[in-house]
């Protein structure tokens, strides 16, 4: 039983089980934006060519960046680090994911555009994983990065409606900001002390973050503003949808829904004023973690009411079942408990 445990566990670390919240509800977005109920089959094969995606781009990025995760205390357990998977295998399970991709979207009877642009996204993911770390100006790779995921939003249109909306390309464009977000700022201050010891690049080192003598972290304006920046972006994007309301909610729905999609949207700001204002203390990570997962709930607040039952069921379970398994938002809860109760680290 324990050797069971641990390979499962195993798994969840090789293909980043918990990450996986997000990438799989991307193609149900974009199909949401375009469709009020989706065939279960449909469904499926949205779910699978995500899934395929979300393990080409984090087990590439694990193969590319394996020198610098051994000197990561963070990384021990994983299963590249430790040995247990060799990069020739892991390199398999990459390559493989491409032509599974494809040939799931043959099978949904995906026209050339939703695999042209699943295409695209793979290149995009690709190229950002092998030149992340080591472009002059990582605010673009993070942008490379940003629209690879949004490809998957496109691609889910595609499969469902044969077209992409004006609707879509929003819902895009906020994903392609939130991923800059999350990666440049949360994903680069994780990461800070490694990538200085290792002497790579990334937004926030770029920006002048940098890890003080007496421990935690300078924060500089510079990348406290570039984070305001996109958060703002992101708030724009929301206020878009919510004008346009290409949904065509009735007008107590919709003032109910853009009341739902504001209290989460100004609950993630003060989550990332907490965050940037920690310094490196264990307040940071938690106040990121719930940063990201309540200010990416502002966008599914908004979608959600437009689908069936069926259809909110699926995203809801996409969303949520992934984060069971990651151990920092239970460590974000209890941050949270702990403020509540006025207990303070």
């Amino acid at each position: 039983m324990a050797g069971q445990r641990q390979v499962i566990y195993a798994v969840i670390l090789f293909i980043r089980l918990s990450a996986l919240s997000l990438t799989a509800t991307l193609p149900l977005l974009g199909a949401a934006t375009v469709a009020r109920r989706v065939p279960a089959p449909l469904i499926a094969g949205l779910i699978g060519v995500a899934v395929a995606f979300h393990i080409f781009a984090y087990v590439l990025n694990d193969i590319v960046d394996l020198p610098i995760d051994r000197s990561e205390p963070r990384r021990v357990d994983f299963p590249l680090v430790r040995g247990s998977i060799q990069p020739w295998q892991a390199w398999l399970v990459v390559l493989t994911q491409v032509p599974l991709a494809l040939a799931l979207t043959a099978g949904l009877g995906g026209r050339p555009a939703a695999a042209g642009i699943l295409l695209v996204g793979f290149v995009l993911m690709a190229v950002y994983n092998l030149c992340g770390k080591r472009a002059f100006f990582p605010p673009l790779t993070d942008a490379g990065q940003g629209l690879a995921w949004a490809t998957l939003v496109l691609y889910g249109a595609l499969i469902v409606d044969g077209h992409v909306l004006a609707l879509t390309t929003i819902v895009a464009l906020f994903v392609s900001v939130f991923i800059m977000l999350v990666n440049g700022v949360h994903g680069s201050l994780r990461d800070l002390t490694n990538d200085l010891r290792c002497g790579v690049r990334s937004t926030a080192i770029l920006l002048g973050a940098r890890g003080l003598d007496e421990g935690g972290w300078y924060l500089p304006l510079a990348l406290k503003g570039y984070a305001w920046t996109l958060q703002g972006l992101l708030a724009v994007l929301l206020l878009m949808i919510l004008v346009r309301n290409d949904l065509q909610y009735p007008p107590a729905i919709l003032a109910l829904v853009a009341a739902l999609t504001l209290i989460l949207f100004l609950a993630s700001c003060g989550l990332l004023r907490v965050a940037m204002t920690a310094d490196g203390r264990p307040d940071r990570q938690a106040s990121g973690v719930l940063h990201v997962v309540l200010c990416f709930s502002s966008l599914l607040a908004i979608l959600l009411p437009s689908l069936d039952l069926g259809m909110q069921v699926v995203l809801l379970a996409a969303f949520v079942l992934p984060l069971l398994s990651n151990s920092w938002l239970y460590n974000a809860v209890a941050w949270i408990w702990r403020r509540g109760r006025g207990d303070h680290p």
